[in-house]
């Protein structure tokens, strides 16, 4: 179940964008909503999106947030790729009869 329903919209959220006054944390841009759309996120400082707690929570612009959460991002990224590099070379080598001839002769 996501963490992001009802509460996260009506309480969570935009207390957090009031206590930062409506601006990035970081570097102070402000929000600027475009049609309904907020210019700014609100990010979980411990990367635990259950952890509500008034601390935890900072509004950041989307370039900050990148740069907040850029370490786990890449590492998480690093494993999907490598994983998905392995299934991708076992997908070609399947499809290679000189290769499945060399294992049968093996």
């Amino acid at each position: 179940m996501s963490p992001y329903g009802y509460h996260w919209r009506i309480f969570h959220r935009p207390a957090a964008l009031a206590r930062a006054y409506w601006e990035c944390v970081r570097c102070a841009l402000p929000d600027r909503p475009r049609g309904l759309r907020s210019a700014l996120d609100i990010a979980h400082l411990d990367e635990d999106p259950g952890n509500m707690a008034e601390e935890n929570l900072a509004a950041l612009c989307r370039r900050c947030h990148a740069a907040n959460d850029y370490a786990t991002w890449s590492a998480h990224y690093r494993v999907w790729l490598e994983k998905w590099k392995e299934e991708r070379i076992a997908a070609l080598d399947a499809a290679r009869p000189i290769l499945q001839y060399l294992e049968e002769a093996s």
